[in-house]
């Protein structure tokens, strides 16, 4: 939401403006094919990707009327994993580009005020849509390649460094005081030191899969699962966070006592589960047996 307006897209190709008070509809701007990801606000126009019959479209409209500014198509790139050419991910607006993705394995940089293409980043190697969105922090821009964390220099596109991880990375990652923090689908958090190449400092293992950025905030980490429950990992302040000038060691998972852990009232509650099912299973096979003696 920004100014008063609640700016989403639909599967019908339209890019509705709300009112954030009433949810009346503003104005409306008409795509040629469906907008399935989030739309970008910044100086006043809104960006906003479309799965189009003749390609990936990236649209510029203002934020106010609706009305096009410009128009910039990409090519899909087709694979035998996937089917289709759906365009998931959101763009990223900062510095005076756009920086957005194709429906697989490309990346694309864009000047925000002509529309024209700086510069591209494709790996032939990626064959999976592309689901999540870049992040741009001084100069640098980084996104998911494939099993890797990568960084370009933003105005450039050239690689800087590119991390592997081992494991499918699907959603976007999140950053915070020079960390990026992603979850995979193999039930993994990873956080990386950009100031070290992505060295990877810290590693845990979730419940379950997850499809959910993280999210960092008063020195916990919060990562919602696919068993329907939200996560609070306690003590990332003195695991991942800096908290002094210092560099920390880099390792490919820190000892057990700096390892992120689930905070302890979660732990209370598994345990007090596992009691209750002992419990239960204890007394149905007592009234079981006394039954069969009868």
């Amino acid at each position: 939401m920004v100014g008063g307006l609640v700016y989403i897209g639909s599967l019908d190709g339209t890019l509705y403006a709300l009112d954030a008070n009433t949810g009346s509809i503003v104005w409306e701007t008409q795509a040629k094919g469906p907008i399935e990801s989030s739309p970008a606000v910044s100086d006043g126009a809104i960006y906003f990707n479309s799965e189009e019959p003749l390609g990936a479209a990236l649209y510029k409209v203002d934020a106010n009327t609706g009305a096009v500014i410009w128009k910039q198509v990409f090519p899909y790139n087709y694979s035998p994993i996937e089917g289709g050419t759906e365009m998931l991910g959101s763009p990223s607006v900062a510095a005076g580009m756009v920086f957005t993705s194709s429906d697989i394995r490309a990346y694309y940089a864009v000047n925000a005020t002509t529309g024209n293409i700086v510069w591209n980043f494709s790996d032939p190697a990626a064959s999976e849509f592309i689901y999540s969105s870049p992040i741009y922090v001084n100069g640098d821009l980084y996104f998911l390649d494939k099993y890797n964390i990568a960084c370009l220099n933003a105005m450039t596109g050239q690689t800087i460094w590119s991390a592997f991880t081992g494991d499918e990375l699907y959603v976007s990652p999140s950053y915070a005081s020079g960390y990026i923090y992603v979850v995979t689908s193999e039930r993994h958090i990873y956080v990386l030191d950009t100031t070290e190449n992505g060295t990877r400092i810290a590693t845990a293992t979730t419940p379950s899969s997850s499809w959910s950025s993280p999210t960092i905030a008063n020195g916990m980490l919060y990562i919602g699962c696919n068993d329907w429950n939200v996560y609070c990992y306690a003590n990332t302040a003195a695991a991942v966070l800096p908290s002094s000038t210092s560099t920390p060691t880099p390792s490919p998972t820190l000892p057990p006592s700096q390892r992120l852990t689930l905070s302890s009232s979660l732990i209370v509650i598994i345990v007090i589960v596992i009691v209750v099912v002992v419990a239960t299973t204890v007394a149905v096979v007592y009234v079981v047996r006394k039954r069969a003696k009868k």
